[in-house]
């Protein structure tokens, strides 16, 4: 007869190798999310150990390990917001974050228009969390001026958007044809865009030829 500890090895094996896949985007059944794991983890694990007849002890040091073996993979998966606004780090993973924008001809159109100002110094970011702003630089160019960080009003994202996203007659943030908005106090363009799981709005000048035509 197979033994209580045998039972739970067997399960605390299959159960990790599918939590690390899922963490790890290798099985079309889950998703990376903590969420998504711990769910299954709650029903998956706890409903076969039942059937399997594990004792109450058992199964709470059956859970606990596998619970730690989700949080583990999870914050393994996930990078941590960069501190420095104004740092070479911060420059070169906003670059990277509009450059795999390209999706459509639309994005990459938008994308196009970002790192030109990029390169010419013309991009503002702005962290509305931190109350910080910055203008950015590209960190691939030898002639680049690193821009300084300067202090602006903090607000939440929801509050930040309201305020600077200009809206239509319907009450809907404006998007132009390349699937950029406006910014309702300067007029020039404005994106948002994540980077390293944080929030981040986007400025540039208007004028920048986007397929074939002006913005």
């Amino acid at each position: 007869m197979v033994s209580t500890i045998m039972l739970a090895r067997l399960h605390t094996g299959r159960l990790s190798t599918n939590i690390s896949q899922a963490a790890a985007g290798n099985n079309p059944e889950s998703t990376s999310s903590a969420s998504s794991s711990s769910k299954y983890l709650s029903y998956g694990t706890l409903n076969s150990a039942v059937r399997a007849g594990l004792s109450s002890k058992n199964l709470s040091a059956l859970l606990a390990q596998l619970q730690q073996t989700t949080s583990t993979n999870a914050s393994s998966t996930v990078e941590a917001p960069i501190a420095k606004l104004d740092s070479k780090q911060f420059m070169t993973a906003l670059k990277k974050t509009i450059v795999n924008d390209d999706e459509n001809a639309q994005s990459a159109a938008k994308s196009k228009a970002i790192l030109a100002a990029l390169k010419d110094g013309t991009l503002a970011v702005v962290d509305p969390f931190k109350g910080e702003k910055v203008n950015a630089w590209d960190p691939t160019s030898k002639d680049a001026t690193a821009g300084k960080t300067e202090k602006v009003t903090k607000a939440t994202w929801s509050a930040f958007l309201n305020e600077h996203l200009k809206k239509d007659s319907n009450g809907a943030f404006l998007k132009l044809k390349d699937g950029a908005y406006v910014d309702a106090k300067t007029g020039e363009n404005a994106y948002f865009t994540k980077v390293n799981g944080r929030d981040y709005y986007l400025t540039w000048p208007t004028g920048i030829t986007i397929m074939g035509e002006d913005a």
